[in-house]
């Protein structure tokens, strides 16, 4: 793990997190959940279209003119190559 990096503190957040991830699965409704998937689905043809015009574009780039998150930008680029 890298210097600095606190694993105590790094297990509290995920623990959060996934408390979080819970409480919104229980009260999402099918039509949230279509929402979501259909603004995902949005993002990542326009992530697609950005890379195929500069395919040497950073992540850090993608994640500023998507304006989402860098994470969301790797989740993205996974969920591409695995078509």
């Amino acid at each position: 793990m890298d210097e600095g990096v606190d694993p105590q503190n790094m297990c509290r957040q995920l623990y959060g997190s996934m408390g979080i991830l819970q409480r919104l699965s229980e009260e999402a409704t099918e039509d949230l959940v279509i929402l979501f998937q259909d603004w995902l689905d949005a993002v990542q043809r326009e992530c697609e279209q950005i890379r195929r015009e500069e395919p040497g574009l950073s992540t850090i780039e993608l994640s500023r003119r998507l304006g989402i998150s860098e994470t969301a930008i790797e989740f993205l680029l996974e969920r591409i190559e695995q078509g």
